[in-house]
């Protein structure tokens, strides 16, 4: 696993937050704005619990995709343990992307995407496979890809989140 460093600057304007590999190479940025008071025309306040439950929760979000569970949870682990002793970090996905399934499927469309899903299980979700449907062949196109690819179909052919899947139609 990538070393990966994330930085938080809570501002008075805004939030910013940015991801570094171990290179110093800047992998995601994130800025987010937040409400300022002023008081007096020569005083400006921020509610820092409004900026850190908007700002931050924003900006982390932007700052992380791409990283694994694992890979944010260690870059978290490590930003905060420049402030706090032997700080315990637990992080969990709260929303994958859904998936989308089409081709010979009672129901095509978009479901939501569940840890260790496989392309069964999509299938299964979708109301099974339709008679003309190819029960040995799947073709998936990754979040990060643009062409999609043949798979066979077993019972352990993974679907990740984002992932679009089409069931074929048999020849025969």
């Amino acid at each position: 696993m990538a070393e990966v460093t994330v930085g938080v600057d809570i501002g008075t304007t805004s939030v910013k937050a940015l991801a570094v590999d171990g290179d110093g190479v800047v992998l995601r940025r994130a800025r987010v704005r937040h409400g300022v008071q002023v008081p007096a025309p020569d005083r400006l306040e921020h509610d820092a619990d409004l900026a850190w439950r908007a700002g931050v929760s924003q900006a982390w979000e932007e700052v992380s995709a791409g990283l694994t569970v694992a890979e944010f949870t260690d870059s978290l682990r490590t930003a905060l343990g420049q402030y706090v002793r032997s700080p315990s970090v637990s992080v969990e996905v709260a929303n994958y992307r859904p998936f989308f399934i089409l081709g010979e499927v009672a129901r095509p469309g978009t479901y939501p995407y569940a840890v260790d899903l496989t392309v069964l299980n999509a299938v299964a979700t979708a109301g099974g496979f339709t008679y003309r449907a190819n029960q040995r062949r799947v073709y998936i196109r990754h979040a990060s890809d643009s062409d999609e690819q043949g798979y066979p179909l077993t019972p352990s052919t993974p679907v990740l989140p984002g992932d679009t899947i089409r069931i074929g139609e048999r020849l025969f």
